[in-house]
């Protein structure tokens, strides 16, 4: 009862006192009033107070009326007053009245303009409040002001300025701490609204307030030898703002123009003494400074005449060459550099792989019975080696007694024969789809075990120092081009990050791999481009199969079934992208990139990847156990005891995400799991120390990568029969459609078996200096064409 009479008695009082501000106001305003005032239970309820710490601005908009002194200067709060374009009328009749609503509770007045001393909009009002907030310091809060005004209320007089000084403040700060480059974008900003303004009469202007601030700016990129940076930020000021006479502008190209003269004389020194890697670091370094500097050029080009030479950034050293690795990206690589193959894998093709020879001409008959190869060189010298040489190679090879002979080869070939001086013709005793594809061996074994190629590779390994290898051109090799770069130069990076700034810095020419995340960023540069690798890649696990559990088919299912493949794939791997081809697989050969992929014969479309089930994961684990301990007391023995995993993996950034992801997914379903990481160069596990190991495989020729992949020589060897007695099968398979029939076979029992663990397929990326050419071609490996590259012989601005 108290608490009602209370409130009754407030709104009394309110009444009784708008009651006399309405007689003060006049007769007109007094009979609203009259009509308005009602009793305390007709009065419309009271609008709930604002949260203390609202803005003005988050809150109703309303105007503010401030009466006379006759009303005693009363403050009266209205909704918005629907002036046309929001503009109060310059000289209204002091006798015409103003209609207004009450912001509270919408009650209609009228007011005589001669009675109101002072009118203010919302827009002006929260204009007024930023100011304040700005003469405070709190640009924080000034910006959100601002903002919201910009944003509704664009035309409120004194914006504009008040948007400049804000800025101007805001620079201002970000200078002090020493935060240059926010200073300078909010000092453009400023300088695109009001190219003259001052602070005031005496102080500087803002193109020498930027000057100033770029001035910092270009001294922290120079600090940090980020040249590139430095010269592409004063090239475009420069440039924008016909800054070329400006203090700053002349003391930084003086600068770095010395800079870089100081490096062509370095290199052309260096060039004389035929220090030819110094010399180039020296013009990488000149070119990255300055790119316009007078006879860089001439220089350039005088060094790619006497010593054309390409550096390319890896992130994994090469410890062997061996370019038909499986599972050693690295060694692929450089493989190609120091071998040459009698037949060699160059690309995907609509039935099985491409192949060439460097030594001659390959071409099968029409029943496969036979196919020849024509050994006449390149047509410029004489045959690399002579047709005889390849005969007996070629029979070495199917001699089962000899410990380098390939046991599909011996079981294939039936006879060997020269005819017409320069053709081998190989009879076989079965027709085979790709007999070429068994002919992937150096064209002349190694002169010794020692060796790193074949020694008729178009390069040798001339040192390797901290893991950066040097390669130069084999004179002595028949493959050898004029034309070809002198020197290649792998250097070793243990950030990819760091890398890719070098290649945008010019110190390396290529890199030979790019994380997918940083595809999109470098093709916004104009001197860089991207490139996609034509064969993909796929990644899987392979496991220990002397460890107990996972000898076991249940447990090694419900390690898959632990494994959010395709989580770890689209945000770890591709960050959100979505890249064609890139997908989680089932199996260990490629996949098909699109619905009309038809390359992939190798993989059985019908075989769905296992989803991640953590519960099911868990369901199987306990079975996995029930097995073992069945089978342990059968056999009188104990049951093994559970150790923590190990899974072991490549010194790279995508083996390090993709395995940290899948010991966490493991370690949910409770499949306790440690980490081993390779020294940089090591893709396998030879001490067996791991139980897992994963591997980035390039199996793109399934019909003969099944062998070397499950047989008893093989990466991962099975002791499934159905999976031997399949590999068999498909290496007598006569025809396309018995290897389709048979590999999917193959895909089904590999997948039941789960004989590898699979994880899904990437097409991987590199990157080059657009100044280099044959590079842009079709490739599955980097250095596939490496003759035909042509290094930069110009400097370019970007």
């Amino acid at each position: 009862m108290g608490g009602q009479t209370t409130t009754s008695t407030k709104r009394c009082w309110f009444g009784t006192e708008l009651l006399r501000v309405c007689l003060s106001l006049g007769s007109s305003l007094l009979l609203l009033c009259s009509l308005s005032s009602v009793s305390a239970q007709d009065e419309p309820a009271a609008k709930p107070a604002p949260p203390a710490n609202q803005r003005i601005f988050e809150g109703e908009p309303f105007d503010r009326l401030t009466l006379d002194e006759k009303n005693e200067s009363a403050v009266i709060k209205v909704r918005p007053i629907p002036f046309p374009n929001r503009t109060v009328p310059v000289k209204p009749k002091p006798t015409d009245k103003l209609k207004v609503k009450l912001l509270d509770d919408a009650r209609d007045f009228e007011v005589t303009w001669y009675n109101i001393s002072k009118l203010e909009l919302f827009e002006s009002i929260v204009l007024e409040e930023a100011k304040s907030l700005l003469a405070a310091g709190k640009l924080d809060e000034v910006y959100d002001y601002l903002f919201f005004l910009l944003n509704n209320y664009p035309n409120t007089p004194g914006l504009a300025d008040a948007r400049q000084s804000y800025l101007y403040a805001a620079a201002g700060q970000a200078f002090r701490q020493k935060r240059y480059s926010e200073a300078l974008g909010v000092l453009e900003e400023l300088r695109s609204l009001n190219p003259d303004f001052r602070s005031s009469g005496a102080a500087p202007t803002i193109m020498q307030i930027v000057g100033s601030t770029a001035d910092n700016l270009i001294g922290g990129y120079v600090a940090k030898e980020d040249y590139r940076s430095a010269r592409i930020l004063l090239e475009r000021l420069v440039r924008t703002y016909q800054a070329g006479n400006e203090p700053f502008a002349m003391k930084w190209q003086t600068q770095l123009s010395e800079m870089a003269v100081t490096e062509r004389d370095k290199a052309k020194a260096l060039l004389e003494q035929k220090k030819f890697v110094e010399a180039y670091d020296a013009s990488s370094r000149m070119r990255n400074i300055w790119p316009t500097v007078a006879g860089g050029n001439e220089l350039l080009i005088e060094m790619a005449r006497r010593y054309p030479l390409v550096s390319v950034g890896v992130t994994q050293p090469a410890k062997s060459f061996d370019s038909r690795s499986m599972i050693d990206p690295a060694a692929r690589r450089a493989g190609r550099l120091v071998q040459r193959q009698l037949t060699e894998f160059s690309g995907m093709g609509p039935e099985g792989g491409r192949y060439s020879s460097p030594i001659g001409e390959i071409s099968r008959s029409d029943d496969g019975r036979y196919f020849t190869l024509e050994v006449n060189g390149d047509g410029n010298r004489a045959a690399p080696v002579s047709p005889f040489d390849v005969a007996q190679r070629l029979l070495q090879l199917a001699d089962e007694s000899r410990p380098d002979s390939l046991p599909a080869w011996t079981r294939l070939v039936s006879a060997i024969q020269v005819k017409q001086t320069q053709l081998v013709q190989i009879d076989l005793r079965l027709p085979h789809v790709l007999p070429e594809a068994l002919l992937q061996i150096p064209v002349a074994p190694p002169a010794d075990k020692d060796s790193p190629g074949d020694d008729l590779g178009p390069y040798r390994v001339l040192s390797t120092v901290k893991d950066n290898a040097r390669f130069v051109r084999n004179d002595a090799s028949p493959f050898v081009t004029p034309t070809q770069p002198a020197e290649i130069v792998e250097r070793l990076f243990d950030d990819p990050q760091r890398m890719l700034l070098a290649l945008k810095r010019g110190e390396v020419d290529v890199v030979d791999q790019v994380f997918p995340s940083d595809v999109i960023g470098l093709k916004s540069d104009p001197a860089i481009a991207i490139a996609q690798y034509s064969a993909p890649t796929t990644h899987m696990l392979l496991f220990n199969r002397s460890h107990p559990y996972l000898a076991n088919r249940t447990f090694r299912r419900a390690l898959l079934y632990a494994s959010d493949r395709q989580t770890i794939l689209q945000q770890g791997l591709l960050k959100g992208q979505t890249l064609p081809g890139w997908r989680v697989i089932s199996g260990p050969f490629p996949a098909p990139a699109n619905s009309s992929d038809n390359i992939a014969y190798g993989y059985d479309e019908q075989v769905l990847p296992r989803a991640y089930d953590p519960r099911l994961a868990i369901v199987l684990k306990v079975l996995a156990q029930r097995e073992m301990k069945s089978t342990a007391e059968k056999s009188k023995k104990e049951l093994p005891k559970w150790q923590p995993l190990v899974l072991g993996h490549p010194a790279d950034e995508t083996s390090r995400l993709a395995c940290r992801a899948l010991v966490k997914q493991w370690q949910i379903a409770g499949f306790e799991c440690k980490l081993q990481e390779f020294p940089p160069g090591v893709f396998a596990d030879p001490q067996e120390k791991c139980d897992l190991t994963y591997v980035q495989a390039a199996t793109w020729e399934p019909i003969i990568d099944a062998s070397r992949l499950f047989s008893t020589e093989g990466i991962t060897p099975t002791d499934n029969a159905f999976i031997r007695l399949a590999i068999r099968q498909i290496e007598t398979a006569t025809n396309w459609q018995q290897v389709r029939q048979r590999m999917q076979q193959l895909h089904q029992l590999v997948h039941e078996d789960v004989s590898v663990l699979p994880l899904w397929q990437t097409y991987d990326y590199y990157a080059y200096r657009r100044g280099i050419t044959a590079l842009e071609t079709d490739r599955v490996t980097l250095f596939q064409n490496v003759q035909q590259w042509q290094p930069e012989t110009k400097l370019v601005s970007k």
